[in-house]
């Protein structure tokens, strides 16, 4: 009976790493998917003046930054797996035209809502914490470095 016990242990310790070692490589995958810059083509309800919204992340230093076509941003990323949360959003404060100014509320917005993610046919989605809707949509500039 003890050694059926430790057969047990021993079963259910390598299904548990080797779930985790698949949870890792899944993460890893979807990491460097990630690092790059990327165009906004859709933010929440709008998709006028999304066109000058880009940004870059950085998986490894955790970081984003952009400029939405009049402001520069900067912040903080956590990620697990497919879960994304940006923290400590910062953007400068000068002033333009009421439609840049309006799509830059929204993306600003749509990051601070933004609980998980996908990238499906070279799109990064971007999905609410609340309700799994799409805040915001931005394809990978092809070609991008980061540091």
């Amino acid at each position: 009976m003890k050694q059926f016990a430790i057969f047990n242990i021993i079963i259910l310790s390598l299904l548990a790493s080797g779930c985790n070692s698949t949870k890792n490589k899944i993460g890893a995958a979807a990491v460097s998917d990630l690092e790059g810059s990327f165009t906004v083509t859709e933010s929440e309800e709008t998709t006028s003046k999304a066109e000058t919204i880009t940004f870059t992340l950085s998986p490894k230093k955790k970081t984003i930054k952009g400029t939405t076509g009049c402001n520069s941003f900067f912040g903080r990323f956590e990620i697990d797996v497919y879960a994304i949360n940006f923290l400590e959003i910062a953007a400068s404060e000068r002033y333009c035209s009421e439609p840049i100014m309006d799509a830059e509320r929204l993306f600003l917005n749509a990051l601070r809502q933004t609980g998980s993610y996908a990238i499906k046919n070279g799109t990064l989605l971007l999905y609410s914490k609340t309700d799994r809707s799409v805040v915001l949509k931005a394809v990978k500039d092809q070609n991008t470095e980061v540091n």
